[in-house]
């Protein structure tokens, strides 16, 4: 019985450790313990040599099989959020702002006085300030910047020129082209940026003149005075022309004879 009772034990420490309890029944081994029941050592081979006594204390310090379902990588679940890229144009996840970049802009772009640019890690919205036409400094396409308009510099940020189809009146301008951009000659302005007039000395065949001598005479090949026309003079053009080759001595501003003045200018 107590034989029995050993076997068993023996067999329970040697499964915990992972042998295999191979039990020599030689009963040379088996000694008279004082007339006791018949009793025997066993020998146990642990399939190594000199295996050593099996430490009941290490019974439970196996290592523990995690099994097929803690296995793989963590699946952070639906509630984890979208990928989300820096840079792309798109706020997306924790982002705050993204405009397409990963840069922290030093300023606007030209022309924007005021703008909000996002910083190179898409955490936050920045104001910035940015060149433009009346800042006074010179830059982007700027020729030059007087902080609004000068005598050499346009409020377009361009040169001043007679002809650039900006009016520039404190260069004296009075009109320039359309105004609008185009310069030139049209009906109201003179190529010198002056207003269209007969008798300022610029003849303006937009306006309709054929000559403009600037004297304001109306009596001499072109009249240009007041109420003159600034075509060449002729009879019956209401100016009497007789100086500069004229021989006029009436113009009533018509050509039909017996009205006191003949259909060639004479006193009738």
């Amino acid at each position: 019985m107590r034989t029995a009772r050993l076997l068993a034990l023996a067999a329970a420490l040697v499964a915990a450790a992972g042998c295999e309890l191979i039990v020599d029944f030689d009963r040379e081994k088996i000694g008279d313990a004082g007339g006791a029941p018949d009793r025997f050592v066993p020998e146990m081979d642990s399939g190594e040599e000199d295996a050593g006594p099996v430490d009941a204390g290490e019974m439970d310090t196996g290592m523990m099989d995690a099994g097929p379902e803690d296995a793989g990588p963590v699946d952070a679940g639906p509630d984890a959020g979208p990928d989300m890229t820096c840079g792309d144009g798109t706020v997306e996840g924790t982002e705050t702002c993204d405009d397409g970049n990963t840069t922290t802009e030093a300023e606007c772009a030209y022309g924007t006085m005021t703008c909000m640019i996002c910083s190179e890690d898409c955490t936050m919205e920045l104001s910035r300030t940015g060149p433009f036409c009346g800042d006074s400094t010179v830059n982007g396409p700027e020729t030059c910047d007087g902080g609004g308009e000068t005598a050499t510099c346009d409020a377009d940020c361009t040169a001043a020129t007679c002809g650039d189809g900006e009016v520039n009146t404190t260069a004296g301008e009075a009109c320039d082209g359309d105004g609008a951009g185009t310069g030139g000659e049209t009906a109201t302005c003179d190529a010198d940026c002056t207003a269209a007039t007969c008798g300022d000395g610029e003849v303006n065949t937009t306006a309709g003149e054929a000559c403009d001598d600037g004297d304001g005479d109306n009596s001499d090949v072109c009249p240009d005075g007041t109420g003159g026309t600034c075509a060449a003079a002729t009879c019956g053009d209401g100016h009497v022309w007789n100086t500069e080759g004229g021989t006029e001595q009436c113009d009533d501003g018509g050509t039909t004879s017996g009205d006191g003045c003949s259909a060639t200018c004479m006193t009738e």
